[in-house]
């Protein structure tokens, strides 16, 4: 963290995005949140509010996105987060998500059997609160996610279901990215690390590779 919170903004002060996938224990989840705070002080976005109660309903689902020149200077965290309406019983420090996998590959290749078990998880509080504005969602279609996803919540695509839906479906991948923010990761078959080649992804409007 310190070496982020150092490099940054060396070369540019344009936001920097921090895609974490939280898999620990809640009070491994409080340290993680209270490192993140302590390391980035002011760099860290906390600003953006949802207007919804809801994350189900649609009502925000057109709200605009902060520019990336709003962003300047800030560091952005990328993740899993509570539902804004859910219950503090007991003053709870933490809630339950449905662990479901956020990557549009993963998710295809599920059963009907499988997706219909959801299993749930442990988040907490602390570490929810700093996810403002890239909140992790999984992708079911275009038609899905034209009527229902929120402008803070952000897909990931594989690299293979990336290609496959910019040849497929380009037109539709353009009109989705000119609403929501995408992200590609390289495919599992790398095995020797390399890149892939963002130009295929940049074509139909990708932002994050």
């Amino acid at each position: 963290l310190d070496v982020i919170n150092y490099h940054a903004f060396e070369k540019t002060d344009y936001p920097l995005i921090l895609c974490i996938e939280i898999q620990c224990s809640i009070s491994q989840q409080e340290l993680v949140a209270q490192l993140l705070v302590e390391k980035f002080g002011e760099k860290l976005f906390l600003h953006y509010i949802l207007l919804t109660k809801d994350i189900n309903t649609n009502s925000d689902k057109n709200r605009s996105l902060p520019s990336p020149n709003d962003l300047r200077g800030k560091i952005i965290i990328k993740s899993k987060k509570l539902p804004p309406c859910f219950p503090n019983e007991n003053n709870k420090e933490y809630g339950e998500i449905i662990d479901d996998a956020d990557c549009y590959e993963v998710t295809r290749r599920r059963s009907r059997k499988e997706s219909n078990s959801k299993k749930h998880r442990k988040l907490s509080r602390a570490f929810s609160d700093l996810v403002c504005l890239l909140r992790s969602a999984p992708f079911e279609d275009f038609n899905t996610a034209f009527n229902e996803q929120q402008s803070d919540q952000i897909c990931t695509f594989s690299e293979n279901a990336g290609l496959r839906l910019a040849t497929s479906d380009a037109e539709e991948f353009i009109n989705y990215n000119k609403r929501f923010i995408s992200r590609v990761t390289p495919g599992t078959w790398r095995v020797d690390s390399s890149n892939l080649n963002p130009q295929d992804f940049w074509n139909v409007g990708c932002q994050m590779g």
